[in-house]
């Protein structure tokens, strides 16, 4: 598998990423990982835990509000 697809152009519409991501077991465990050690001041990068670095920012937004 050609990891590339998963740092494409995340507005792709119906990106091969998700399509993956949406069929993996530990997705869960991937976006947990990725949201507990992506740096929450740096850009984002990639798809994870079947999110795109946009969404992923967005629920770091909401934890942050939580957890404030």
């Amino acid at each position: 598998m050609d990891v590339e697809i998963f740092f494409e152009t995340p507005n792709a519409v119906d990106p091969p990423a998700a399509r993956i991501c949406g069929r993996c077991e530990v997705s869960n465990e991937c976006l947990i990982f990725a949201l507990l050690t992506e740096n929450p001041q740096e850009t984002r990068y990639g798809w994870m835990g079947n999110k795109a670095p946009i969404e992923r920012t967005k629920i770091y937004k909401v934890m942050k509000g939580i957890l404030s």
